[in-house]
């Protein structure tokens, strides 16, 4: 008759490995989700150690503009004090390789300032006394005076290109923790007092 249950079916499944399967699926879950973490907080720690680097990098570069500010300011100005000075000034390194030079002496010597410098002082000029004896360079002014000397004045005539200048030449060591690192020559062009000497 309707309605009325005659009988039933049922199904039996084995489902031992969906558990250990879902298991699985959970602990891997698990140690995917301990992973990401562990990886976002080593991500996060290597974003604030970036970001310090990176503050620290600004703050380094700031600091070397700067400091590049701060000695092109006083290179222009030791360059302005050389410029003003009314006689010729040449400094040397401890090779008597010439490293600065102001306009006199590169009038006086009729090269330019470009030039001279980077070339040693020695193939520049030649020196004589006043009595037309070449001076050997060991015994010039400079060399004296990168031997750690006491400043030299001595009457002398610049001889370039045939040509010679009476001068007047002070040199003085330039000193560094004890040690002589170069020397400073001044030359004063003496070609007035030199004729004056001859008409007295």
């Amino acid at each position: 008759p309707a309605g009325v249950i005659i009988g039933f079916i049922t199904f039996q499944r084995d489902i031992g490995d969906r558990i250990v399967f879902e298991e699985k699926i959970r602990t891997y879950n698990e140690e995917l989700e301990a992973t990401i973490t562990a990886r976002t907080k080593e991500l996060q720690s290597k974003i604030s150690e970036l970001e310090d680097v990176s503050s620290a990098t600004v703050n380094l570069l700031e600091d070397i503009t700067k400091e590049k500010e701060r000695a092109l300011s006083a290179l222009a100005k030791n360059e302005a004090i050389i410029a003003s000075i009314g006689e010729g000034f040449i400094a040397v390194d401890e090779r008597g390789i010439i490293v600065i030079v102001n306009n006199i002496s590169a009038g006086m010597l009729g090269i330019s300032r470009e030039e001279l410098i980077g070339r040693s002082i020695y193939e520049v000029f030649a020196v004589e006394d006043d009595n037309g004896n070449l001076i050997p360079p060991s015994e010039r002014p400079i060399s004296i005076a990168l031997r750690g000397s006491t400043a030299t004045a001595t009457h002398y005539h610049m001889v370039k290109t045939g040509k010679k200048l009476p001068v007047m030449i002070t040199a003085t060591p330039v000193m560094l923790n004890g040690r002589t690192v170069g020397a400073i020559g001044i030359f004063r062009d003496i070609t007035a007092e030199k004729q004056i000497e001859k008409d007295i």
